[in-house]
């Protein structure tokens, strides 16, 4: 089989680590021996320190990120010979990484018109446009207006030879309560060891010892409750000396500049937080992960959840905020994960109560626009029960925006954390299942396993007969408008 695998870029992190995990993978289930051949088409080179051989990569500009609708024909092309330069001939089957989530309108056209053709497509979704994505979703809306093109003919090709991967069980019944004709396979991501030299040791940072927070310092993952937490750790006498370390800055320059003010926050009141560490450092991520005392993660969305399992494979445990509908397939085999906190509440002053009302009526106002619907049909969104009040005093700290709660933080810095509740983050007891948790890791999400199922997926696409678009008898496309409905109750 020759088999081509596509993504928008190949930076460090995110899917570019899954697509090299899944290359390995392949490897071990007989791909890369002569018969089975794999070529990686991106919009961008390999970083430094990836797994792929290079001479596997393709590499196809257009492919990048954009908010335009360039000439769709045109990617087709291009992507079709790289594929043939690579592999000695066209691909049997196209696996597109996040092809719907409006990073790049031309891909899901693109996709569509080779749904159509009767091309086997896998289409694995690690991220929806749908879900609290109302930038990206307008990216699309305003492509389908350019191009005079209804959603809902191109973004989801439901043919007989495209198959759909999700991340969780969840996103899984979401499409299948949206319509989608197969069941959606669900596809976890799979787990390796992160690649290391050497423990990063607490002194080199001036600490006893560190909690390191592995992701890239975006808004989605809640950077400011983990600096909240070191501003814990500066406040308890037991946890002095300990420091949080964020790996990675964003590359977004709108993200860059949120992530800016919170290393200036953290600097301006002397928290104990580095920021960027990897790139500060020069050193891989595995090492701050293998050196530190715990991982954290204070994210408020996930597609999948590599931060709860990934540190356990270097024999660090994982505390923070939970994530039910994401730790809900961990837990079922058999990670209890029960030292998990499900929310942060925070006692608003009536003036920061108002800042926060009109924070959420402006996110409203964004995602009706962006979504096309009316605000009565957007879900409420406070953890604890006061989403119908018009300023409520009682609130999720992970649901308040970076200004107001940088404004909180040095409010309860100066008040001795009056009127917020910090949970236990338990690490002595998460730490006492670290054998436990690497060896159910291992087992439910190494490479073998992922190797199974995706070459599973693979043959079930190619092996389907295709009897020309049209053919099921009714429509071949998942109605957008049911996916984004079935988001907009959560």
């Amino acid at each position: 089989m020759r088999l081509a695998i596509v993504h928008y870029h190949l930076r460090a992190g995110g899917v570019s680590r899954i697509i090299d995990l899944a290359v390995k993978a392949l490897q071990t289930e007989g791909y890369l021996d002569g018969v089975h051949q794999v070529a990686v088409i991106a919009g961008s080179a390999p970083h430094a320190r990836s797994l792929l051989d290079r001479r596997c990569v393709g590499v196809v500009p257009e492919l990048n990120y954009s908010e335009g609708c360039g000439d769709v024909a045109s990617l087709g092309k291009a992507l079709d010979e790289e594929a043939r330069r690579i592999l000695g001939g066209g691909p049997d089957l196209w696996h597109i990484h996040n092809p719907t989530l409006g990073k790049n309108p031309m891909v899901p056209m693109l996709a569509a018109q080779w749904a159509a053709e009767g091309r086997a497509l896998v289409m694995q979704i690690h991220d929806f446009a749908e879900q609290e994505r109302p930038g990206n979703y307008r990216v699309l809306r305003d492509a389908a207006l350019e191009t005079g093109r209804e959603l809902r003919k191109f973004l989801y090709p439901d043919h007989a030879r495209v198959r759909y991967a999700v991340l969780t069980s969840h996103d899984a019944a979401i499409l299948s309560a949206a319509g989608l004709k197969r069941q959606a396979v669900v596809l976890p991501n799979p787990v390796e060891p992160l690649p290391m030299e050497r423990h990063f040791d607490a002194g080199v940072i001036g600490a006893r010892e560190f909690v390191v927070y592995p992701t890239r310092a975006i808004r989605r993952k809640n950077i400011g409750e983990a600096v909240l937490w070191a501003a814990q750790f500066k406040r308890d006498g037991l946890k002095r000396g300990t420091k949080l370390v964020i790996s990675l800055a964003p590359e977004d320059p709108s993200a860059l500049a949120e992530h800016d003010l919170w290393e200036t926050f953290a600097l301006s009141h002397d928290l104990p937080v580095v920021f960027d560490s990897v790139t500060r450092f020069g050193r891989p991520l595995g090492d701050f992960v293998a050196g530190a005392s715990a991982s954290i993660t204070t994210s408020v969305r996930e597609g999948f959840g590599m931060a709860y399992l990934e540190p356990w494979m270097l024999g660090t445990p994982v505390v923070g905020r939970d994530l039910p509908h994401v730790t809900a397939d961990f837990k079922t085999e058999g990670m209890g994960f029960g030292w998990l906190y499900s929310g942060i509440r925070a006692d608003l002053l009536p003036e920061e109560s108002k800042i926060h009302a009109q924070d959420r009526r402006e996110q409203r106002e964004a995602k009706s626009a962006a979504y096309g619907v009316e605000e009565k049909h957007l879900s409420q969104d406070s953890l604890f029960g006061d989403g119908d009040n018009p300023e409520p005093r009682l609130v999720d700290f992970g649901s308040l925006s970076g200004p107001l709660q940088r404004r909180l933080v040095a409010r309860w810095l100066g008040d001795g954390f009056s009127g917020i509740e910090l949970p236990d983050l338990q690490l002595e007891r998460a730490a006492g299942d670290v054998g436990m948790m690497q060896a159910l890791v291992r087992q439910g999400y190494g490479l073998e396993s992922y190797g199974k199922k995706l070459t599973a997926l693979y043959d079930s696409a190619v092996n389907s007969a295709f009897n020309g678009a049209g053919s099921s008898g009714g429509d071949d496309f998942l109605d957008p408008a049911a996916v984004l409905a079935q988001f907009l109750k959560e």
